[in-house]
């Protein structure tokens, strides 16, 4: 349970056997059994939030053991982060994932994993980044029977900063409260995916002698490539050519690269 500090086995009639418990990957206690095949394991940390532990048991010429408990609350409610919801159909391309310059519909169920009703439940959302505005920071769970989750009410939502850089986490801090005053803090977060162009290789075309060298007093065409490094599509991409050489005359600075998905590469038309 939720703040236990102890947790006792049985090896059945198995002397010095090494028990080590885990949450996650972490090793939160460890010890070897008695004559009788028990021990006490002390827990540290203690587990904070429901989830699972798992138990090994290794012993000498004995196949080792591997099993799981889960961590639940000990009484009461108990209201833990759920499924999360990215909605950019309205305000963004539609595709799930955060973008900068986007208006995410923010949805976060709430589950009760207690041992009763959660009643009157509502949640508060915050966040401390430059990069995002948050215009909708309060939602409504209602009653939330223990083994049951509900949907925020409206959803919550943000926007993302244009310059928001590509694999940017966003962190928000979450509670749910209940009509008892219980307070229950989360930490969800988001990643926000952007292009991120680069120059990669420029060739002559068309050029008076056809050696593909800017030779002098020769007009040519610059064909540009670029890749796209960031982890969202670069959508309609235009470019402008410029040069601070006096030797230099150009003809026509504007290029179209059209749009690039993420790991692939594009050159400029006309």
């Amino acid at each position: 349970n939720i703040g236990q500090v102890t947790f006792d086995v049985n090896v059945l009639g198995v002397q010095s056997a090494l028990v080590g418990l885990y949450i996650d990957t972490l090793l939160v206690g460890h010890g070897y059994t008695n004559a009788a095949g028990n021990v006490t394991v002390n827990l540290n940390p203690a587990p904070s939030e429901p989830g699972t532990m798992y138990i090994t048991v290794t012993a000498y010429n004995r196949i080792p053991y591997l099993g799981s408990v889960p961590i639940t609350s000990s009484s009461g409610p108990y209201v833990v982060l759920g499924t999360q919801i990215i909605d950019d159909a309205s305000g963004g391309n539609n595709d799930g994932v955060v973008n900068p310059d986007e208006t995410i519909n923010y949805g976060i169920y709430g589950n009760n994993v207690g041992t009763s009703t959660a009643y009157s439940i509502f949640g508060l959302l915050f966040e401390t980044d430059p990069n995002v505005s948050l215009s909708t920071d309060s939602s409504w769970y209602g009653n939330i029977p223990d083994g049951d989750s509900s949907l925020s009410d409206p959803y919550y939502q943000f926007t993302v900063a244009n310059d928001c850089p590509n694999n940017h986490i966003i962190s928000f801090t979450l509670e749910f409260h209940d009509n008892n005053d219980s307070i229950w803090t989360w930490h969800p977060s988001i990643t926000v995916y952007a292009p991120v162009l680069t120059f990669q290789d420029v060739s002559v075309i068309n050029d008076n002698n056809g050696n593909g060298i800017l030779d002098p007093g020769e007009d040519a065409d610059l064909i540009v490539t670029i890749e796209n490094e960031g982890g969202a599509t670069a959508e309609n991409i235009t470019s402008t050519l410029i040069t601070s050489s006096s030797y230099i005359t150009i003809n026509d600075a504007s290029g179209n690269f059209g749009s690039i998905d993420p790991g692939n590469t594009g050159t400029n038309s006309a």
